[in-house]
């Protein structure tokens, strides 16, 4: 490819999200919903690869249901998630103030609690429902929440998702390059701040643990942090309800082992911090995003397991 095309493309890519931008802050949150699921229903035909993947994964891990009832979930995955796309750049120009309109917290004294502790708080999320909302709720509360994320790809794009971040008093830490993410992140444990990292997602040089009853490979970031800072480390659980309103729920710490075996500790610490979503995944499954490579694990990586 050629420089001349790969700056059209770029160019044709930041003048197609800037459009998006507009559409979707000009729009009320209702239609902008309606336009992420309208969005989120083409995906599901002009992206038959994740879809094959989604059904793939959902016969995998419920093996019970019928054809029929893992096609309506799947078809339910692709609509939440373009309509939680949707409303997360619909929020790039509002204040906290409408944040709250549809956006409740529990728990939070499970977090305030960790806090008094001195040693910060790691809160271990979900791609469940909307899960950016969740972060942005918290931050809108005036915690000091820090999220491990990945740097886009396309520059408009992060300049959108980095407003949007500190509109709300979200801050973050790009997971790349990894040692001075992984400095970054202790600094900000022993600040005594809060730090949000995704821990379903999976990742190529990851370790091997098990979630949704199969094999999985995931970054144990968040493991190694607890192990080496002590600080506690809860769950997060974000869900919509019917009447499109968001729950936010900090559950209770999960128990962080460190026996000195460092490996085993890991996988250990990380199955713990995954086994924390699955009934909720269980119970809401169109709210999940099934079309992700979740269980995919490397064979070299089964070898070195203990």
């Amino acid at each position: 490819m050629s420089s001349i095309t790969r700056k059209l493309i770029v160019a044709f890519d930041t003048a197609a999200v800037a459009t998006v931008r507009i559409f979707l802050t000009s729009l009320p949150r209702d239609m902008a919903r309606f336009a992420g699921s309208v969005f989120g229903a083409m995906a599901l035909f002009v992206s038959p690869g994740r879809r094959k993947r989604a059904l793939e994964n959902l016969r995998k891990v419920m093996p019970h249901l019928t054809r029929k009832q893992r096609s309506s979930i799947c078809r339910q995955c692709f609509i939440q998630f373009g309509a939680g796309f949707a409303e997360v750049y619909h929020l790039q120009r509002r204040k906290g103030s409408y944040l709250r309109r549809f956006v409740s917290i529990d728990g939070l004294h499970h977090l305030r609690d960790a806090l008094a502790r001195g040693k910060g708080a790691i809160i271990v999320g979900s791609h469940l429902s909307s899960f950016p909302i969740g972060m942005l709720a918290l931050a809108n509360e005036n915690f000091p929440v820090a999220v491990v994320v990945r740097q886009a790809d396309n520059d408009t794009v992060e300049r959108m998702n980095n407003d949007i971040r500190r509109n709300y008093g979200l801050h973050w830490i790009y997971v790349k390059p990894r040692q001075e993410a992984a400095r970054n992140c202790m600094k900000w444990l022993r600040q005594g701040k809060i730090l949000w990292i995704q821990v379903d997602q999976r990742s190529r040089t990851g370790i091997v643990a098990q979630f949704l009853g199969h094999l999985c490979q995931v970054a144990p970031g968040a493991a190694l942090f607890a192990q080496r800072t002590g600080c506690p480390v809860l769950p997060a659980v974000i869900v919509r309800n019917s009447s499109s309103r968001y729950r936010v729920s900090i559950g209770e710490e999960i128990p962080v082992v460190n026996t000195g075996d460092r490996q085993s500790d890991l996988r250990v610490n990380m199955e713990r911090f995954l086994q924390a979503f699955a009934p909720h995944i269980l119970e809401h499954p169109g709210q999940w995003t099934w079309f992700h490579k979740m269980w995919k694990v490397r064979p070299e990586a089964l070898t070195i397991e203990p």
